[in-house]
């Protein structure tokens, strides 16, 4: 009877109490919304910083530089005579042909010669002597004390698909929104108090730091 009231079982009890919490169901979104976030985020940050970092090393590095200089001063000098003998740039994916060219013997590639002539400037010798290109262990060493950046860097860098990264980004800020409309519907609904805290104080927090995040 209604004097009398049944005792309701625990797990009753506990979802009995539950449906009586002020906006429950975007309270509980909204927790796990923090809790997933702060994951993709990291994860997402850990990617960009990869990113960043070899377009650091390839807008800083003297060596990159330098390299460039010299495959495009000898594409010109190879090319001396013709209507591509004065280019003034290449398209990046010559870099990767560079060892299909050889000397005459068969002996040396163009990646060889133009790291002979790198480690040679950085020797103080100017050009590589006789405009030779060392061989065999030689050109080893050569490689080993290249002054170019860690290659580690850019092949990290190269296992992100970029347009999945954006994409992922902007789900990111789209879901933030989302969560910034309920926490707000939350507080705007609440009559009391005890209805509004401490969640209120605790997205608030979230919301400051992430926005801080999600706009840098």
């Amino acid at each position: 009877s209604a004097a009398n009231p049944i005792p309701l079982a625990k797990p009753d009890a506990f979802l009995f109490d539950i449906s009586r919490i002020h906006r429950f169901t975007q309270r509980a979104e909204c927790w796990m919304f923090k809790d997933v976030f702060c994951e993709r985020l990291f994860d997402c940050g850990e990617r960009v910083g990869q990113i960043d970092a070899a377009i650091d090393e390839l807008r800083d590095s003297d060596g990159v530089q330098r390299a460039l200089a010299i495959v495009l001063e000898l594409g010109n000098f190879m090319n001396y005579g013709t209507n591509r003998g004065g280019a003034d740039g290449f398209h990046l994916d010559i870099l990767s042909k560079l060892t299909d060219v050889k000397s005459m013997d068969g002996s040396t590639t163009l990646l060889q010669y133009v790291v002979s002539v790198m480690m040679a400037h950085d020797a103080g010798n100017g050009p590589a002597a006789e405009g030779t290109a060392g061989t065999g262990a030689e050109v080893t060493a050569a490689l080993e004390a290249c002054p170019l950046p860690d290659p580690e860097v850019f092949k990290r860098a190269a296992e992100h698909d970029y347009d999945a990264l954006a994409a992922e980004l902007d789900a990111l800020k789209a879901d933030f929104d989302k969560f910034l409309r309920k926490v707000g519907e939350v507080n705007a609904t609440a009559e009391t108090d005890e209805e509004v805290h401490p969640f209120k104080d605790d997205m608030e927090e979230f919301s400051e730091d992430t926005q801080g995040i999600i706009d840098d």
